[in-house]
This record gives structure tokens, sequence and C-alpha cells, in this order.
């Protein structure tokens, strides 16, 4: 005798995109460019991602990605940053400013960003947020790219040799990416999956009817 197991669900599996970033580096106030006061002095491209915020200088990290591939609904989102250095005192924390980027690393982008979420670092080789709420509403809002401004909470006093963390880069990977996760671009409605379900039993009832007139 065969035995059919029917498993009839409307629960749909995700897909995962992984975005990379467009543009990544530092936005910098103070030396050697000029004085730390709250004005940024310069933009550093071509190199680390770099969060410090010291006596003479301040270091604000900018990611930015694009969302042209995000036309979906979004289940979840993740921004996964591999630290390439880093020094304490630990720990310390950054804060994690979000703002409508334009693909371009510039000055501006030093006072972007409303604050999403601050977290604790002591020395771990990645660090991953849940960015889940600011990528929906950016979808949703229609903005071309999502912005990452990555801030020290509390500046620390220690002149030489302070506490920052240094994130991967486009040049210097691995970069940070963002993890999506998205419904199946081709997946069978609810109402499909019943029908589908519907006929399958109506045929195994068939089925199970000839089996009894065969023997009888």
């Amino acid at each position: 005798m065969a035995v059919i197991v029917l498993l009839c669900s409307n629960a749909r599996v995700v897909t995962a995109i992984t975005i990379q970033p467009t543009i990544d580096g530092s936005v910098r106030d103070g030396v050697p460019f000029g004085a730390k006061d709250g004005i940024p002095d310069s933009t550093i491209e071509g190199s680390i991602v770099q969060v410090l915020d010291v006596p003479f200088l301040e270091d604000r990290g900018i990611i930015e990605f694009s969302l042209s591939r995000l036309s979906q609904l979004i289940v979840n989102a993740q921004l996964v940053l591999p630290v390439t250095g880093s020094n304490g005192p630990f720990p310390f924390t950054i804060d994690v400013f979000t703002y409508p980027g334009d693909g371009v690393l510039t000055v501006a982008d030093w006072a972007q960003g409303f604050l999403l979420t601050s977290f604790s670092y002591a020395g771990e080789q990645t660090v991953l947020l849940d960015v889940t709420s600011f990528i929906r509403n950016a979808v949703t809002a229609g903005d071309e790219f999502a912005g990452f401004n990555f801030r020290f909470a509390v500046p620390s006093s220690v002149i030489l040799n302070g506490p920052f963390a240094a994130f991967g880069s486009l040049e210097f990977p691995p970069a940070a990416s963002l993890t999506v996760n998205v419904p199946p671009s081709v997946a069978p409605e609810p109402n499909s999956l019943l029908l589908l379900c519907s006929g399958l039993v109506t045929t195994i009832g068939y089925s199970r009817k000839c089996m009894k007139r065969s023997r009888s």
C-alpha cells in the first residue's frame, strides 16, 4: 500500500538579497585639515570607514547603499559591519544615524541622519544591526539610497592612540553589506494553494474508491 503525505500551507520562504555599498568612507573634522570645531573639513575616500572622536579630530563613518533592487515587501534587513581594526579602552558606544543618501560622499554627510540605534563595541570582529524599520520606510518613500552615519556617542579624552573602530570598505574588503530578506518573486497565492490542496484531496479520495471497487 502506498502512503501519501500531503502538506498544504500558505507559508512562504524568503529570498535573501545582499547589497554592497555604493560609497563608503569617512568625513573628518580636525587635524591636519583644520581645527576640530564641529564643522567638517574633508572627506576620506579609498580607505577604511573609520569612527573616532578624540581631542583634536573626529571621524564619522559614512556608508550608502543603493535601494534599486528592492521593490518588494521587506521581511527584514540586517546591516553587516566587518571590523578591520579597533582600539580601546573598551567598551565604547557608537550611535547609528540614518538618512536618504545620494550615492556621493561629501562633507554634507557629516550632519546627516536621525538616530536609529546605538551599540556598545568591545572589540568584536563583526557588528550586526537590525535595520528593518529604516529600510522598509526608505523603500516605501522611494529613496534611491540608504545612508548610514556612524558617530562616537561620547568623545574620548585620550589624546594619543585613542579609541576607534574601523569597518571594512570597498577598497579594503570585506566591505559592509546590507542583507535584505524579501518574499520570492514568484510564489503561488494562498487561494491557488487551497485549490491545489483540494484537488489533491479529491484525487486521493477517488483513488481510494477505485481501490475498494477492485478489492470487491
